[in-house]
């Protein structure tokens, strides 16, 4: 019969052992790249994606801030949004949106992205040129040929580069998720605008824009900037006498109320970019990075479509508001390149926008 103090000797060495056993095991699972993750499977609008994430991790929210009302374009496609982030990466991405301006103006906005108060947004290059001079660009008039032009540029995987590439430089704290077109920009004024006289001196609203400031010098007329806001009440009071947008956006704050002259300029596709916090993104697992940027691509896809399907709805009211509709002639439209070409040579030397240009003259036809 072994004796009680052998059994208990065996005993401990036996734990000892198990113990050893169990502590290697979790060193080697450690060590293991796979053993961190685990995969699910989720049903997307363009088949079953995989989305792999850490065990531990918890679903994060973000939230979305935009200017435009319940109905406009940017919360039509902030909900398309927040649907294909929730289904691609299984509910570990939640957005919140909230729009009509509860976070502030595109510009002051901007700053959320630092705070960690927002995390996508949308933000016409006009606002986003108060904070880097270079989006500030795209309001040149007439940089596009088309629209067919502008997506060109923009839409492709170049144009994504370069934009991501430049906030990169600047260290901003976000980047480019999507990036859209609101349509082409025409002048909407109180009195009728026909030659380039008729330019000199008008008061003229801008986003906040050194670029669009010396445009519009350059071609005679008064720039005011002033929030998308204010537009309505300084056209009403004579603080301006015109402005510039949209379809879409001369009509979102009933402008055509107060300015009922739609002169087709035609003179800028407006660019929209949809940014995503650098911090925010940075902190997802590549798996999870990958669904979101199908994610924004997908609402880029669907921007167009709404955007159109208002802009024609608008226009089908025009006659109807008391819109008076012209077409500039091409004598004006020359005027006006040969007034701001200087504007635009010295503008691309000092920011440095040959690359840019570069790639705007490739994709010309």
């Amino acid at each position: 019969m072994r004796s009680n103090q052998t059994i208990a000797f065996r005993t401990k060495v036996v734990s000892v052992l198990v113990a050893l056993i169990a502590i290697a095991m979790v060193a080697l699972l450690g060590a293991c790249g796979g053993s961190n993750t685990t995969t699910t499977e989720t049903a997307s609008g363009n088949g079953t994606t995989a989305t792999t994430a850490p065990p531990t991790a918890e679903p994060v929210t973000w939230t979305m801030g935009h200017m435009g009302a319940a109905d406009f374009v940017y919360q039509l496609v902030g909900e398309v949004l927040r649907d294909e982030l929730d289904e691609r990466t299984g509910g570990m991405v939640i957005l919140q949106i909230k729009g009509a301006g509860a976070l502030g103006d595109e510009s002051g906005t901007l700053e959320l992205y630092k705070s960690g108060d927002m995390q996508v947004g949308v933000h016409i290059s006009g606002a986003v040129g108060a904070l880097f001079p270079q989006f500030g660009f795209l309001s040149t008039p007439f940089l596009f040929d088309s629209e067919e032009h502008w997506a060109a540029v923009q839409q492709s995987d170049e144009g994504h580069a370069y934009w991501n590439g430049l906030l990169e430089e600047n260290n901003a704290a976000f980047r480019v998720g999507a990036i859209a077109c609101m349509g082409a920009r025409n002048l909407y004024s109180k009195d009728p605008v026909a030659t380039i006289d008729d330019l000199q001196g008008l008061k003229l609203r801008i986003v906040e824009n050194p670029v669009a400031s010396d445009i519009w010098k350059a071609i005679g007329s008064v720039p005011i900037a002033l929030p998308f806001s204010e537009v309505y009440s300084a056209l009403q009071t004579g603080m301006i006498n015109a402005a510039d947008n949209s379809p879409t956006g001369y009509t979102h704050f009933s402008h055509q109320e107060v300015a009922k002259n739609y002169l087709e300029t035609e003179h800028e596709y407006s660019t929209a970019f949809m940014f995503v916090s650098k911090e925010a993104y940075d902190a997802l697992s590549p798996e999870l990075q990958e669904q979101v940027d199908a994610a924004f691509m997908v609402a880029q896809e669907s921007w167009l479509g709404f955007r159109e399907e208002q802009d024609a709805e608008i226009i089908a009211n025009f006659d109807k508001w008391g819109v008076v509709v012209t077409q500039p002639s091409s004598q004006l439209i020359q005027d006006i390149k040969t007034r701001i070409q200087p504007v635009i040579d010295k503008t691309v030397e000092a920011q440095g926008m040959q690359g840019f240009m570069e790639l705007v003259e490739a994709k010309r036809k």
